[in-house]
C-alpha cells in the first residue's frame, strides 16, 4: 500500500460504515441512530486497542479485555483475554481451572475461529491444572 493509504481506507470505511447508520431501513429515532454511532465508535476503540497492544508473539501474555469497546455477542459476566501468536511458533498454556464456571478458549484467524476447546474437555490433574500445547504440528 502506498503510504498514507491506510489512512485513507479507514476513512473512507468509517464514511461507509456512517452511512449504513443513516440508510433506508435502519431504526431511524435520534436514538437508535446515536447508539449506531456509539457502536460504530466502540468498534472503532476495540480495533484500534487490539492494533496497538503491546504484545510480543514470541513472550504471549494474556491481557484482559475492560470492555468499554464492544463489538458484540460479549457475555457481560464473562471475563476476555486475549494475546497475539505468531503462525508456525509452538505454545503452552498452562493454567489452573479455579471455581470458573466456564473456560473456554479460541484459537482465531483473523475473524475467524480456527479451534476452540473448552476446561471440561482438558485432561486436569486433581489440583485443577491444565495444559495445552497449541502448534501445527500435533504433539503428546
Amino acid at each position: 500500500m502506498a503510504p498514507g493509504s491506510e489512512k485513507s481506507r479507514l476513512l473512507d470505511d468509517l464514511k461507509q460504515a456512517g452511512e449504513i447508520v443513516q440508510s433506508t431501513g435502519t431504526p431511524a429515532t435520534d436514538v437508535d441512530r446515536a447508539e449506531g454511532y456509539r457502536h460504530l465508535g466502540s468498534l472503532l476503540r476495540s480495533g484500534l486497542g487490539e492494533a496497538l497492544v503491546d504484545s510480543d508473539p514470541d513472550h504471549p501474555r494474556f491481557s484482559f479485555a475492560d470492555l468499554s469497546g464492544k463489538w458484540g455477542l460479549d457475555c457481560a459476566d464473562a471475563l476476555y483475554a486475549s494475546t497475539l501468536l505468531q503462525g508456525g511458533a509452538a505454545y503452552r498454556i498452562r493454567g489452573r481451572r479455579g471455581s470458573a464456571h466456564f473456560m473456554g478458549f479460541q484459537l482465531m484467524a483473523g475473524m475467524r475461529p480456527a479451534a476452540d476447546v473448552d476446561a471440561d474437555s482438558l485432561e486436569r490433574a486433581p489440583d485443577g491444572s491444565f495444559e495445552i500445547t497449541l502448534s501445527k504440528d500435533r504433539r503428546p
